[in-house]
């Protein structure tokens, strides 16, 4: 697989929300081209309560962005600024998923041991998937993902330190 670079920040927003952006870049290979991601979610209340997810790759610009309105998340698609589709959830989603190092940030933060779902993409297509959260006695924060494990070690000031994910068979 290939291996890329993400720069990721916390911020303290309004309300008692918390924002969560990273930016991400893929080099290209010798079958894809680069991808450049840029992506922020808001957790209120332990809950999505709005994000966006931009990718750059292939000539394309792909956009996916969803707020939550009158307990709905709501989530509209667009291929190159035309738009593609609406769908919505009722589900409480308590993080998005999109392969970024701020999903292990956001269950740390926001959650406790036990279910959560997460919203993920599955080829673009939204899709919700149950997590089940471990905090074992070492301190790692253990997560059966809706894709496979994930495990996560953090550092004394609750930045992340470890992050691994197995995802079928590639790790």
């Amino acid at each position: 697989g290939r291996i890329g670079m993400e720069r990721y920040a916390i911020i303290a927003g309004e309300n008692e929300r918390t924002i969560y952006c990273s930016r991400s870049v893929i080099p290209a290979s010798a079958t894809e081209g680069e991808s450049r991601i840029q992506f922020r979610q808001v957790i209120e209340n332990k809950r999505v309560h709005e994000f966006k997810f931009v990718m750059d790759a292939q000539g394309s610009k792909i956009e996916i962005q969803g707020i939550r309105v009158g307990g709905q998340l709501r989530v509209e698609r667009r291929v190159d600024g035309l738009y593609l589709d609406n769908s919505s959830t009722t589900e409480a989603i308590g993080l998005i998923d999109t392969g970024s190092a701020t999903a292990p940030l956001v269950v740390a933060h926001h959650h406790s041991e036990g279910p959560l779902k997460a919203l993920y993409f599955d080829d673009l297509e939204p899709a919700v998937a149950n997590w089940e959260l471990e905090v074992k006695e070492s301190g790692i924060l253990a997560m059966m993902t809706g894709e496979g494990p994930m495990v996560a070690l953090f550092q004394q000031g609750g930045a992340l330190d470890k992050m691994e994910r197995t995802r079928g068979d590639t790790v």
